[in-house]
């Protein structure tokens, strides 16, 4: 079986930006900013590691669960991790346990006549009959939240119910949508490739033992240009429900902009005081706790064994001084008194001492006569005897 292949314009990161060029998606913008929506499309992981994708799908299997419907189970790095429609909604963000995920074809083609698609029977929807509002909701879904890999002109009838409920403020089951997509993935053994790789390190949340990196891809606002590409019909606005949650986030918006305005205006009408100056005294540092050690058990679910990446280590406490003991006193200052020195006698001396002063000064003089008459002598018989060291030895005898 051949390797299975990434997709790099599926599970894209929305791009919600306002800058030039999006002046006529400001009501999708708002809407979007503003839905259950907006984690699932713009939130990127600190890190997608490689080896988990691959592993997931190498190992995924579909088992039945107690609820009538079906989980997946897949074996990471020896563990075994389990992803639930539970699950999705909760890594997810996305609030739709009681959505709707099916409805009827008649509704359906009503509600897409509604936001101004032409009329037809077929299931098979194309995009390009959208204005450009529509045309980026529906652009967006496809490529950050649906399971296609290609195509991205067509898509089903569930993006068309997931369309029809959000322009009647009604709520889409994406999270059981993100599922069955996952579901079909395993079951197939034509197209089946690494679906979902940003998806799955926000699911499943765990530092695999190769930490290699997958890049994430994101939209950019040049998709605002595209939108507009080969449109010369009517713009079609979107719906009340639709204005209404854009116009209630966009108030929301405002009121926290002004007080976080005021809050700022009275934090610098009273500044806070300077910081004291530095003191080269070196206070004592607090005592350092160990690292946070992540137990992970097995097998690992991943919506209650969540393990952060990448590792964050404890921070210390602060000392607290109260409950030391007190220091002991300081002793009181020593003075020392000052002596008068003991006065010591004249010192004996050994048995057979000469003292200097009293030779007689002739004959010494007498002695040097004979050492230096010695040494001349025994230089010019013995040069090499006659060393400064041997005349300084025959000195000092002489001379005793």
């Amino acid at each position: 079986m051949a390797a299975l292949q990434y997709k790099d314009d599926h599970n894209r990161i929305a791009y919600l930006g306002r800058e030039r060029g999006s002046e006529d998606f400001t009501d999708i913008l708002s809407y979007l900013d503003h839905s259950p929506l907006r984690y699932a499309l713009t939130h990127d992981p600190p890190v997608v590691f490689d080896s988990l994708v691959k592993q997931f799908w190498a190992t995924a299997t579909v088992r039945p669960n107690d609820a009538g419907s079906h989980d997946l189970v897949a074996t990471i790095d020896g563990r075994e991790v389990v992803v639930t429609e539970s699950l999705i909604r909760a890594q997810l963000q996305l609030d739709d346990a009681n959505g709707i995920f099916d409805m009827q074809i008649d509704d359906i083609f009503a509600g897409m006549g509604a936001i101004g698609y032409p009329p037809g029977r077929t299931l098979t929807f194309l995009k390009h009959h959208f204005s450009p509002q529509w045309r980026f909701l529906v652009h967006t879904i496809l490529h950050c939240l649906s399971p296609k890999a290609g195509s991205w002109n067509q898509f089903p009838s569930s993006i068309a119910t997931a369309l029809v409920c959000l322009s009647t403020g009604r709520v889409y089951n994406f999270s059981r949508f993100i599922l069955e997509g996952m579901i079909a993935n395993v079951k197939t053994k034509k197209n089946k490739f690494l679906m979902y790789p940003r998806f799955l390190q926000m699911l499943v949340a765990i530092e695999t033992a190769d930490r290699t990196p997958r890049p994430t891809s994101a939209f950019t606002r040049k998709l605002f240009s595209n939108m507009r590409l080969k449109w010369a019909g009517e713009e079609i606005p979107l719906t009340p429900p639709m204005l209404a949650i854009a116009a209630a986030g966009d108030a929301a918006d405002e009121q926290n902009a002004a007080a976080n305005e005021a809050a700022g205006s009275t934090a610098e009408a009273h500044p806070a005081p300077h910081s004291p100056p530095f003191s080269p005294v070196r206070e004592s540092t607090p005592e350092r706790q160990p690292e946070t050690e992540w137990v992970v058990p097995n097998p690992v679910s991943p919506g209650t064994d969540w393990r952060p990446w990448p590792s964050v280590p404890a921070h210390s406490p602060v000392r607290d001084h109260t409950n030391e003991p007190a220091s002991p006193p300081t002793p009181p200052d020593q003075t020392v008194v000052f002596k008068v020195p003991l006065e010591f006698g004249p010192v004996p001396r050994p048995a057979g001492y000469v003292d200097p002063a009293t030779i007689d000064p002739i004959e010494v003089a007498a002695k040097r006569t004979h050492l230096n008459f010695y040494c001349s002598t025994v230089s010019c018989c013995f040069p090499p005897l006659m060393t400064s060291s041997c005349a300084s030895t025959f000195s000092v005898w002489l001379m005793l």
